[in-house]
């Protein structure tokens, strides 16, 4: 009896498991970067809006969300291109980039919230 490219049982049933983890973390990192961008435009309309009222920390967050952004591109690509033998370190990697860019979006949410409640008073 052959198997299909020498796959057994269980090898397919690591597949699919890796598939479906796989799936799950895009579909995080995609929401994740949708936020991101959200994050982005607002803060560069509030920055055209505000002029020079708009301050370095706007700025800063700005240029600090768009890097992230391009950080979210490059997990979620390779996440894509993972193969069975590097998912794991893949997969470690993505999580991380994950965390890190969610605990950076909350904080800039946080302290720039503060400063555009004190722009728009």
């Amino acid at each position: 009896m052959l198997t299909a490219c020498g796959e057994s049982s269980d090898d397919s049933d690591t597949m699919s498991s890796i598939e479906d983890e796989r799936q799950e973390m895009l579909a995080q990192l995609e929401d994740l970067r949708d936020d991101v961008d959200e994050q982005i435009d607002e803060l560069g309309t509030r920055i055209e809006r505000a002029g020079d009222e708009a301050g370095e920390d706007w700025e800063a967050a700005y240029e600090e969300l768009t890097g992230q952004r391009s950080d979210l591109d490059r997990a979620i690509s390779d996440v894509e291109s993972a193969s069975e033998d590097t998912w794991s370190s893949v997969s470690d990697a993505a999580s991380s980039t994950y965390d890190d860019v969610s605990n950076t979006l909350s904080s800039w949410r946080d302290s720039l919230s503060d400063t555009w409640d004190d722009v728009s008073s």
